[in-house]
């Protein structure tokens, strides 16, 4: 999470978050847990209130939530 935007990785199927019609070349920082910042392009990104629900529902289903784009 990034405060608006957030970046959803499963590492089982290294899907990421997708938002099709974000602007290519454009990327949001993000601060990871471990304390290093990255940089994810645009179209990684999803709301944050989207992607926090489809984490949740990722997590508990196994299947990937419908909730957002995948890639």
């Amino acid at each position: 999470l990034n405060g608006p935007h957030a970046v959803v990785y499963r590492d089982t199927d290294c899907a990421w978050s997708f938002s099709p019609d974000a602007s290519e070349g454009v990327s949001e920082q993000f601060t990871l847990e471990n304390g290093q910042i990255d940089d994810f392009s645009l179209p990684q990104c999803v709301a944050a209130e989207d992607g926090i629900a489809a984490f949740l529902e990722t997590a508990a289903t196994g299947d990937l939530s419908a909730r957002i784009a995948w890639h």
